[in-house]
């Protein structure tokens, strides 16, 4: 708009229709040539644009191709702590049976099973092998019951010692903490008076 106001503002001065025909043409030139140079720029920028199109269909494939490997690995972390948790009950039953075992070995080993057959004297100084009417146990039982009593009172004795060791202890707690508390009660009333 200013170009032709500057033109218009020419025209006053020019008197030939040569200078007329010039100044036209120039401007027509400098016109086309603007408009050559916008359309390059606008095929530039399409250009531009196809690229830009291209990239973010190229980026969102990928996001898809992302997400779908997103969930296969979290199809197969879920089973994997499914495979863990099942391998942890597994070993935790194992765990269990095999303690049971030792649990069922320990008590034979406490309390031996019964003699199921006893050798008899008979009148006449034969031996002969019987079958029990009630349950007998051989002297081993008898062996291990007077040490575990044995065991037991010793026990007995040493829980009453330590019981004994930690009442004094706690006498002498609680004076220790009374003679803190009065030296502090003394100190205080040193410092108000």
């Amino acid at each position: 708009m200013k170009n032709f106001d500057l033109f218009f503002q020419k025209l006053i001065d020019i008197k030939e229709t040569w200078e007329i025909y010039k100044i036209f043409e120039n401007e027509r030139e400098r016109f086309v040539q603007e408009r050559e140079e916008y359309q390059i720029e606008i095929q530039k920028d399409q250009e531009k644009l196809r690229q830009y199109r291209n990239e973010i269909i190229e980026l969102k494939n990928e996001i898809q191709s992302l997400k779908k490997q997103k969930e296969v690995y979290e199809k197969s972390l879920e089973l994997l702590q499914e495979k863990k948790i099942k391998q942890r009950i597994k070993n935790d039953i194992n765990k269990l049976s095999q303690e049971k075992k030792q649990l069922k070995e320990k008590k034979q080993e406490v309390l031996p099973d019964a003699l199921l057959d006893v050798e008899v004297f008979l009148d006449n100084g034969e031996i002969k092998k019987l079958k029990t009417a009630r349950r007998i146990y051989d002297e081993s039982l008898f062996a291990m019951y007077r040490i575990a009593l044995k065991e037991g009172r010793e026990f007995r004795n040493k829980i009453a010692e330590l019981e004994l060791e930690n009442s004094q202890l706690k006498i002498e707690l609680r004076d220790f903490h009374t003679e803190i508390v009065l030296k502090e009660r003394m100190s205080k009333d040193e410092n108000l008076g």
